[in-house]
């Protein structure tokens, strides 16, 4: 094939051999699809988002790239998805990708939802915690000295007084 560099196709450059373009959907081993999201001028590197996950080749667990993930390469390890013609593949290939990035949206949508309900919560945690805590200070201060047979601490002047008082004989707070 002939060299083509610098040819500019609808926004976008064309790869060094020219076979493909930005927004073209390309492959590496015929079981992946990747989308070209750019191109260097010279068609030499570009720009590719996978949108179709590879197979799993031998033990692997996981594959080699996965869903949505971008990555910057090399355009002669890429080459064109040829849309065959009526064995049905290329539509199945389309229909993949729709899936692919409706499953994308969906699952960036609650992802979103999640974190928005997570701060809310969090918001909401802390409001109540310091409203309850305030309210219940008084009560708990006494349900401690009560479990500990001590007398809660006096905390104002007034209090101060009326606690010694109420134990002459203690020896705490005598001049």
């Amino acid at each position: 094939m002939s060299t083509i560099t610098g040819d500019i196709i609808n926004g976008g450059y064309r790869s060094q051999d020219g076979t493909y373009g930005v927004g073209d959907l390309v492959t590496r081993d015929g079981t992946d699809v990747h989308k070209v999201i750019s191109l260097e001028p010279d068609g030499f590197a570009g720009e590719f988002v996978c949108v179709v996950e590879p197979a799993l080749r031998g033990n692997e667990e996981t594959p080699w790239i996965t869903l949505g993930d971008t990555q910057y390469n090399l355009c002669r390890r890429y080459s064109l998805v040829e849309e065959p013609g009526t064995d049905g593949q290329a539509d199945e290939l389309k229909l993949q990708v729709l899936q692919a990035r409706t499953e994308k949206l969906e699952y960036m949508k609650r992802a979103h939802e999640v974190t928005r309900w997570h701060h809310l919560m969090k918001q909401l945690d802390r409001e109540y915690l310091e409203t309850m805590f305030e309210t219940a200070k008084p009560a708990l201060i006494k349900m401690i000295a009560a479990v500990t047979d001590e007398q809660p601490k006096p905390q104002t002047a007034r209090e101060r007084v009326r606690a010694l008082k109420a134990h002459p004989t203690s020896v705490r707070g005598r001049a």
